[in-house]
């Protein structure tokens, strides 16, 4: 095993250095002694003076062709900024496609230009900050060459101007904010989306199977004179929660919460996150997820402290769909627990916490983090009687060392460590309770991202265990003009069940391969039509049986419109492990663990242009289901009231078919939703979910008043009530503030 491994590694590594080499665009940028003012309009002399940036391509409905309407980009610095201008040519026959007046909007689906930043260089690490015509900002950090993360929030501006025949943009990034080594030259590229002339441009050409901001595909700035090291940087981030809860048999409880965090640069490359006290009930409500599976789900992490390079603890391990997951750090296991009853999380205490993440050098990155958990006290069935949750610590290492052009390696240790027991309220080291998992993984790409994957092995080390359980698997992605392939290996072991982590399916054995062939029509209406299947296979690791099996075979279909359209076969075979209620219902009415079942369906899925005001996805399965039979569908409608907010209906409904004894089963997801941006600094979201596996309703409202950059006030009402009977669960009202300082 070790052999091969190493004929592995050495393949890779020297394939990566066997690369064509590619023509670069490269330019100038030059130092101003005037800052522009930040309004959209593009009237100081400076833009005259800068070197005009131009000829993009297209991306999609093709690649081979420049953009229909062209894009032209200035950009100049000072000690404090990077200075971008852009004027977009459009349709002026058409109007613009803007979502929303908020923050974070999504990309694709608006009029937006945005630019994509690599400040080491190294085609894996950068930025993306992006404005939709109407001036609403995307920030976001990109990792691993193409994975975006748009949780991060920098201080920026960004103001547009819009005629009937171009708009174009203004925006001022603070340099202290982009971790840098203070290098001459720095990658970059610009992208642009355009529903007037149905195209995705780019100024570096990126081909038609990456998504726009992939950092393989960038040009060279050079900057007039070398970046200065960034004074120190620091944010004071204080913030109050007053707030009403009231839980069913429980006294109504009035809280007031101070809370701090900081964030501190450390040089120009690290960062240094602190929290005291912390509370995260800004976050967005959870989307309700119908469990619809034997294995646990996976929900996103959107709170401040996890988020700045947060790929440096959640990317380890196996994140991929269709195999077995194995994460050896699941942030939402510190400061949240999932509760069954309403199936959604709610939080649990958290004292305090640091972290410390980002670049060493140009080749070293790291990540550290300690947080402690209040202890808990819990009531037992016992009648007075009463048992401890103690304080845990959490506390995780990561270290990455790149290696070649775009790869690298990656170790990661975390530790979860109890002070205390159940049975005591004392606070002490508790050495009989702990759980220390390392983990080695290899992520390796080629220059121009066509090859790509991972290697990874983890082990789990808990008190009392005899063999050690482990977690390893392997990943060759393949993504051409025509081809879109990949292999991957799981193995989880028996037992390796890691306390932070997210393994939902032990003992087992995941092959995963996807087969994908493309043509592009030159003619017509459609833009790609591809063929695929994607056979699954799942053993017992322990013994290696063959146990299920998960095999998807059809067509996929994008028009120029980027209306997308699925019709696939799927067959299923599932051996149960434990016993099982196929209906969901769990009334007792169960199938025998060691039963095989063998079914098949059809799955249509088709999504209309999401930059139309009005759109709509859905997704049907009609056909075999265990020893039954099924129809399911879920999907969402909505309505753009542009560019004000977005009423939207989300759902998911099934029909369950069975033999006698079992008994048939409806079920329900409905969750109505309307976002409206009263203005770009005031914010009202409201959500009303039925989820009727659950038998819970639950109402979430929330307003935001963003009164400074980054500075907020929330008024947030959350309730829960059960259906059948109707009886009151939970309530929760919030008033809080957070001030960036």
């Amino acid at each position: 095993m070790r052999a091969k491994s190493t004929i592995l590694f050495l393949f890779i590594g020297a394939f990566s250095l066997c690369l064509p080499a590619q023509t670069t665009k490269q330019f100038s940028i030059k130092t101003t002694a005037a800052a522009p003012t930040i309004d959209g309009l593009l009237r100081e002399p400076l833009w005259e003076n800068a070197e005009p940036l131009s000829g993009f391509w297209r991306n999609f409905p093709d690649d081979t062709t420049a953009a229909h309407f062209q894009t032209t980009v200035w950009l100049a610095y000072d000690r404090e900024h990077l200075y971008v201008a852009a004027r977009m040519e459009r349709n002026a026959a058409e109007g613009y496609a803007v979502t929303t007046l908020k923050e974070d909007f999504v990309f694709y689906e608006n009029d937006a230009f945005g630019i994509i930043l690599d400040p080491f260089s190294d085609f894996t690490n950068g930025y993306g900050f992006y404005v939709n015509a109407y001036g609403s900002r995307l920030d976001e950090q990109i990792s691993g060459g193409s994975m975006p993360d748009p949780t991060i929030d920098l201080k920026w501006q960004a103001e547009t101007h819009r005629s009937a025949d171009f708009w174009a943009v203004e925006i001022a990034i603070p340099l202290k904010y982009l971790r840098h080594k203070g290098s001459d030259t720095w990658n970059i590229n610009f992208v642009r989306t355009d529903r007037g002339a149905n195209e995705r441009t780019a100024w570096v050409r990126t081909p038609i199977q990456f998504l726009l901001g992939n950092l393989a595909f960038s040009g060279k700035m050079h900057w007039e004179n070398p970046l200065e090291q960034s004074q120190k940087l620091y944010s004071i981030i204080p913030s109050l929660t007053l707030s009403s809860n009231r839980e069913r048999g429980k006294d109504d409880e009035l809280k007031a919460q101070p809370s701090l965090d900081a964030k501190i640069a450390i040089g120009t490359s690290l960062n240094l996150d602190l929290t005291i006290n912390p509370d995260f009930s800004q976050a967005e409500v959870d989307k309700v997820q119908l469990n619809l599976t034997r294995f646990e789900l996976d929900f996103p992490e959107n709170r401040l402290f996890f988020t700045e390079n947060s790929d440096l603890f959640a990317q380890f391990g196996d994140v991929s769909w269709g195999n077995p997951p194995a994460r050896p750090f699941y942030s939402r296991r510190v400061g949240l627990r999932f509760d069954d009853e309403i199936q959604g999380y709610v939080q649990t205490k958290i004292l305090g916490g640091a972290r410390l993440s980002g670049k060493i050098n140009e080749d070293w990155r790291l990540g550290a983090m300690t947080l402690f958990t209040g202890q808990e006290k819990l009531q037992t069935a016992n009648e007075g009687a009463f048992a401890y949750s103690p304080v845990q610590n959490y506390s995780v290492l990561a270290v990455q060392r790149k290696m070649f052009s775009r790869s690298n390696l990656a170790a990661m240790l975390v530790q979860r460590q109890a002070f205390g027991t159940d049975s005591t309220e004392h606070f002490a080291l508790n050495r009989k309770d702990y759980n220390t998992l390392p983990a080695l993984e290899y992520n390796f790409a080629t220059k121009n991202d066509q090859i790509s994957g991972k290697a990874f092995y983890h082990i789990s080390l808990k008190p009392g265990e005899g063999k050690t359980p482990f977690a390893r698997g392997f990943l060759l992605r393949h993504n051409t003009y025509r081809w879109r392939n990949w292999a991957q290996f799981v193995q989880v072991s028996p037992g390796f069940q890691p306390d932070a982590g997210f393994v939902p399916r032990p003992d087992a054995i995941g092959l995963n391969f996807h087969l994908a062939y493309s043509i592009y029509p030159k003619k017509g209406r459609l833009a790609r039509i591809e063929f695929l299947t994607n056979p699954q296979f799942f053993l017992r690791s322990e013994d290696g049986k063959f146990m299920d099996r998960f095999v998807i075979t059809g067509i996929n279909i994008v028009s120029k419109k980027t209306v997308d359209f699925w019709l696939v076969h799927i067959n299923e075979r599932v051996t149960l492990r434990a016993p099982f209620d196929p209906s969901l219902r769990n009334k007792g009415e169960t199938l025998d663990a060691g039963m095989v079942y063998d079914f098949d369906y059809l799955r249509l899925a088709y999504t209309t242009d999401r930059r139309r005001p009005l759109y709509w996805q859905m997704a049907v399965d009609a056909g075999g289901y265990y020893h039954g039979s099924q129809v399911r569908t879920d999907g969402e409608f909505g309505y753009r009231l542009q560019p004000w907010g977005i009423l939207a209906l989300n759902y998911n409904v099934g029909f369950l078919r069975f033999p006698e004894p079992f008994s048939d089963h409806d079920f329900w997801y409905l969750g109505p939703k309307l976002e409206l941006s009263l203005s770009r600094s005031v914010f009202f979201t409201t959500v009303l979910q039925y989820n009727s596996l659950a038998e819970n309703l639950n109402l979430y409202a929330r307003f935001q008043w963003r009164f400074r950059p980054l500075s907020d006030f929330f008024l947030i009402y959350s309730g829960n009530q059960q259906v059948q009977p109707n009886e009151f669960r939970n309530r929760q009202v919030i008033l809080k503030t957070v001030m960036w300082i």
